[in-house]
């Protein structure tokens, strides 16, 4: 999950750090630090070429949130767009959505070498 994102939900949107809910302890945490949250190290490899092309994404986020908080009567149609490809991009990140992924291309092989 980028930062930019989870500060947010930061006290004021200061980003330092914010409360949260462990679930596999299901214990709350109040002023957990920020960094490091929802995050993994190398999630996409050692040579993060992956992770400099999301930074960009999450800039551009980031940029786009501040302007839309600062001025809400005023988003615009391409703001609205914008937000919707990072939700996209957000929710094909997660580790579950990753395992998914490769059991439905594992499927798919599986399938392919049966049809021969």
């Amino acid at each position: 999950m980028p930062r930019a994102y989870l500060k947010q939900f930061t006290p004021n949107g200061v980003g330092k750090h914010i409360n949260l809910f462990n679930l596999a302890r299901r214990k709350t945490i109040n002023r957990a630090p920020l960094s490091g949250q929802c995050a993994k190290d190398y999630f996409y490899g050692k040579d993060l070429q992956i992770e400099k092309a999301l930074g960009e994404l999450e800039s551009a986020f980031a940029t786009n949130v501040r302007k839309i908080r600062s001025s809400p009567e005023h988003v615009t149609g391409e703001q609205l767009e914008d937000l919707k490809g990072f939700m996209c991009i957000q929710a094909s990140r997660t580790r579950t959505a990753t395992e998914e992924t490769a059991a439905f291309m594992v499927a798919i092989e599986e399938e392919l070498a049966t049809t021969d």
